[in-house]
């Protein structure tokens, strides 16, 4: 705390902190994850939010998607608030 004065009150980019995204990078390079920026990586909040906007980036509205059951139910709520529908594979 002392020595990042600011950065515990502050809101972080929406991509997600910078450093944390280069450290990212650095560690996938490392393992010979490809050409990646630091702007090309976005970092979430949690997983849900992820799927989230995977979903936005590859869905529109009315689209089916094929879900693994059981799953978390908060799956089925992200997937409802984007005005998807959803078909279960059950195991």
């Amino acid at each position: 705390m002392r020595n990042t004065k600011g950065h515990c009150i502050n809101y972080e980019h929406p991509q997600g902190n910078i450093e944390l995204r280069k450290e990212k990078l650095r560690n996938w390079l490392l393992t010979g994850g490809g050409k990646v920026k630091p702007a090309d990586v976005i970092v979430t909040s949690g997983c849900l939010e992820a799927v989230t906007m995977c979903l936005k980036a590859v869905t529109n509205h009315g689209d089916t998607v094929a879900v693994e059951c059981p799953t978390y139910f908060g799956i089925y709520q992200a997937i409802e608030s984007l005005g998807l529908k959803v078909v279960e594979n059950i195991i």
